[in-house]
């Protein structure tokens, strides 16, 4: 038992912290992940060990997210206060401006109509209909010229990264 947890710790704990974004309750659920896995296959000596645990994990951070106890953890923002950003931490909060920065100049590089159309899809979040009603054209040119700038992007992209 102590080979197996030694072997699939970090992992099992890497899928919980993946689902649920707190690391106190993916220590948690890690541990819960192994406690079913003993007490269900005790005697368990096969090649599957990692699938079987990656599954078990899967399925308790599933049900701790429909759980109550999930939802009643979550902290309310004290009147009169905003928050300025949807990040879980200050660092991907910083990421994602630092991110939504780089996508604002590589887009700038675009030309016309690309940009406008880069822009609106990329920066304002709006759907290719949305784009094409804005615009006054159809659907399909729309998408056609989003193909088109992200072909451009790729390169402007890398290009901003060296």
């Amino acid at each position: 038992m102590e080979q197996i947890v030694r072997e699939y710790q970090k992992l099992v704990f890497s899928v919980c912290y993946h689902q649920v974004r707190d690391y106190f309750e993916a220590e948690n659920l890690t541990q819960d992940t192994f406690l079913s896995f003993f007490s269900k296959y005790p005697d368990l000596q096969e090649q599957n060990n990692k699938n079987l645990l990656c599954r078990i994990a899967l399925n308790k951070c599933r049900d701790y997210l429909k759980s109550s106890r999930y939802r009643k953890t979550v902290i309310g923002i004290p009147e009169g206060q905003e928050i300025a950003d949807n990040a879980a931490t200050p660092l991907e909060a910083v990421l994602r401006k630092d991110t939504e920065a780089t996508v604002k100049k590589v887009v700038e590089k675009l030309k016309e109509p690309y940009r406008r159309v880069a822009y609106l899809y990329y920066v304002e979040g709006l759907t290719t209909r949305q784009i094409a009603t804005k615009c006054n054209v159809s659907i399909k040119t729309i998408q056609t010229q989003l193909y088109r700038s992200k072909e451009s992007l790729k390169q402007f992209w890398k290009e901003e990264a060296t």
